[in-house]
């Protein structure tokens, strides 16, 4: 997915949050753009995965379900790692421990760029090209894998400018842990992917393909809130005080 994409992803999501939320999501909105476009001290595409019992190197960008290399699936555990950080970012904030690193102004920015970090790694989880790998591009019409990547995120992008709202989304209880992020791309696995190359070889015009990958944007966008939802319910009772949250 390209930059438009991952900010509009994170834009519906906005949107659509509750009313409860409307506050605390606009003193986060700036933050979040800049998060969802991921800032160049964090816009990488490996890193390490700290959790594992070997320390190894992870894709951060990408959870392929047709691998077996867990390498291949660091998406899933990137952005729970940044879920389940983020209500001790609170806390550090509503206990005073921060007085003096950061101003109000500067904590907002910051608390609301992981929000956006969460929004981008969401939006790559439903993107078809980063949760599968294995296409037969000849019957697909590319000559090479990176041609029929950027085909499909370009079309991506397409597919966001086509989808203004989602409406009114009921989050759903989640946990905030790799396992549960990593059943986010099965689902696109199994309705997207597996489907790509039997669609691009009928050589569809580009209305139809952004017609059959707008629903991969509006589903990015409604796990957004569960999990933005999910995080905001974790804070603490002293975190919640400080930002006006009930």
């Amino acid at each position: 997915m390209h930059r438009f994409a991952h900010i509009h992803v994170a834009r519906l999501a906005t949107d659509a949050m509750p009313a409860k939320y409307t506050d605390i999501m606009d003193e986060l909105c700036e933050g979040i753009d800049t998060g969802a476009t991921l800032p160049d001290e964090i816009g990488i595409m490996w890193d390490t995965d700290e959790q594992a019992d070997v320390i190894k190197r992870v894709l951060v960008h990408r959870c392929y379900m047709d691998s077996d290399n867990p390498r291949d699936r660091g998406c899933a555990i990137q952005v729970s790692r940044y879920a389940t950080g983020i209500p001790g970012f609170f806390d550090l904030w509503a206990s005073g421990e921060l007085d003096g690193a950061y101003d109000e102004e500067e904590f907002l920015l910051n608390a609301g760029s992981y929000f956006g970090v969460v929004a981008h790694h969401i939006a790559d989880l439903h993107a078809p090209v980063h949760v599968g790998r294995k296409v037969d591009l000849a019957t697909a019409g590319f000559r090479r894998g990176s041609g029929f990547h950027s085909r499909v995120d370009a079309d991506m992008d397409r597919a966001a400018k086509t989808v203004e709202s989602i409406g009114t989304h009921k989050p759903r209880p989640i946990e905030l842990t790799s396992a549960y992020f990593e059943g986010v791309p099965q689902r696109t696995y199994d309705q997207f992917f597996l489907k790509l190359t039997d669609f691009y070889c009928t050589r569809p015009d580009p209305a139809t393909r952004a017609a059959f990958l707008a629903p991969c944007v509006e589903n990015a966008a409604r796990v957004t809130i569960d999990t933005w939802v999910a995080i905001l319910k974790q804070l603490s009772p002293a975190a919640k005080q400080s930002m006006g949250l009930k």
